[in-house]
């Protein structure tokens, strides 16, 4: 799902906040918001994946960590944690890679427990510095989705060796897929 502040050129009008971009507060209601309709709805598993993961041409965190945080440690109008009405909120995002001619878009979520400077890092590793929305036109990152498996998996690597666990029968599976993707 991409969240409400993911818009062409990151323009969108946040009710309540005053203008572009949102404070802070408006953007914690919208993930409190989110979280509701989420819970009305039925919806158990939550995967954020949106273009760009910051608030305009600012560094705050888009709605895509609010949700994540609102989820983690955040509770309903009743007080009960929003962890035990949801089971997961998957914080991502949508890279636009350069393959064929019109581009490959990827959807990739991480643990929450990722941690914002991680997840920011992976960005930015993935992107190759290219910013997403130019205007109102999204942007290829300019590097293949062969690269960006390729960052993701010499990312894993670097947790692994600092200490970060083991890597499953599973993800091995995957990585020695992914490794052969021409």
């Amino acid at each position: 799902m991409h969240t409400l502040d993911d818009y062409p050129g990151n323009r969108v009008a946040w009710s309540g906040s005053g203008g572009v971009p949102p404070d802070l507060g408006a953007i914690e209601l919208y993930a409190r918001e989110l979280l509701h309709t989420a819970i009305a709805r039925g919806v158990e598993v939550i995967g954020l994946t949106p273009h760009q993961i910051y608030v305009g041409d600012t560094t705050e965190l888009s709605a895509v960590w609010a949700v994540a945080d609102m989820w983690n440690s955040g509770v309903d109008d009743s007080g009960r944690p929003f962890r035990e009405r949801i089971y997961a909120v998957f914080p991502g995002f949508e890279p636009g890679m350069a393959d064929g001619s019109r581009g490959v878009h990827l959807l990739f979520l991480f643990d929450p427990e990722i941690g914002r400077e991680e997840f920011v890092r992976v960005f930015h590793a993935v992107m190759g510095g290219v910013r997403p929305w130019e205007g109102s036109t999204l942007q290829l990152s300019g590097r293949t989705t062969k690269d960006a498996f390729g960052t993701l998996l010499r990312w894993r690597r670097t947790l692994m060796a600092h200490g970060s666990g083991c890597v499953s029968r599973l993800t091995r599976s995957i990585a020695s897929g992914v490794c052969s993707v021409s």
